[in-house]
């Protein structure tokens, strides 16, 4: 299987796109901090194509970044799956406080 994955810019959204799980949630991580400037409003979950638990680690520690710097991110397009997993670890409402669902 090809694990891809990436973030795609379009004005203030930062779009999540493709398999979110341990083989790339780093590289994902460092194209975030690269990818976070001022403006940047929300980033969008809907591109996501499969994921595992890292998902989770990732959303929570690109929203840390983002309020380091001073920038209000809000996650979008946060399906079923991701909800499940928010839920199962217990941080649904961290998630929530910032999802518009």
């Amino acid at each position: 299987m090809n694990e891809t994955a990436k973030f795609v810019r379009n004005n203030q959204v930062l779009q999540l796109q493709g398999r979110v799980n341990i083989k790339t949630v780093n590289g994902l991580f460092r194209t975030f901090r690269r990818e976070l400037v001022p403006g940047i409003e929300d980033l969008d979950c809907s591109g996501i194509q499969e994921c595992d638990s890292t998902v989770i680690s990732l959303l929570l520690a690109c929203l840390r970044m983002a309020r380091k710097q001073n920038i209000s991110l809000h996650i979008k397009g946060m399906n079923q799956q991701l909800l499940s997993l928010a839920r199962l670890y217990d941080v649904e409402t961290m998630l929530q406080t910032t999802v518009d669902s």
